[in-house]
């Protein structure tokens, strides 16, 4: 049976628009460029992903249609791209799992960088992604994130210089969240969905 690509007619131009909250919209809103945030995720005009990001995307399509891609990373059984979507009070939250065993059940992130050092375990624990769907698989099966298989898989992008690039021999890093934690997460999301109307109320008067 030829395997269907998760990643095929996902349109997260449209899925990702605020008033909705995704892991990328709240990263971008309070990591990066508030303006930048506003026009992708506001008006719905993204920026073109840059090198890096397509080397990301490229892997991250590859990894479930090639077997013997990465074969360190051998737990596929999962649902690839899973889409989750609950309400945190009036907010609804969403978010796009690299892939997903609700059986098991647990959560698998693939992240790439061409920086050995731009994942630790500390910073693993640290990482809000995995904290925010933790959340969302409490919302949707009432699993508490103790119960949790949390994996962040390092993927080492090794450049060429002829803009073409190897990938490095995956890291695993096991991580734990809990349920205190998702509700302090839940906390942040409130207040960002807030700060994220009184800047769209601030944009609005200026224009």
């Amino acid at each position: 049976m030829k395997k269907t690509n998760p990643f095929k007619e996902r349109d997260l131009t449209t899925q990702l628009l605020f008033p909705t909250i995704s892991w990328s919209s709240m990263n971008a809103f309070l990591e990066y460029d508030k303006d930048e945030w506003y026009d992708g995720y506001v008006l719905g005009i993204r920026k073109p992903p840059n090198y890096l990001m397509k080397i990301g995307i490229e892997v991250g399509e590859r990894i479930p249609a090639d077997p013997l891609f990465l074969p360190t990373l051998n737990d596929r059984s999962g649902i690839f791209e899973d889409t989750l979507a609950g309400m945190l009070g009036t907010i609804k939250i969403t978010g796009h799992l690299d892939n997903s065993f609700r059986d098991l059940p647990g959560i698998d992130e693939f992240k790439t960088s061409v920086n050995k050092d731009r994942w630790t375990q500390r910073k693993v624990d640290d990482w809000g992604q995995l904290t925010f769907y933790s959340l969302l698989y409490y919302i949707n099966f009432k699993i508490p994130p103790e119960k949790l298989r949390l994996r962040l898989w390092a993927i080492p992008i090794l450049e060429s210089g002829d803009f073409s690039y190897t990938t490095g021999e995956p890291i695993t890093f096991y991580t734990k969240r809990t349920l205190a934690d998702i509700a302090k997460f839940g906390v942040l999301i409130k207040k960002t969905h807030s700060e994220m109307l009184a800047f769209i109320e601030e944009k609005s008067i200026i224009k």
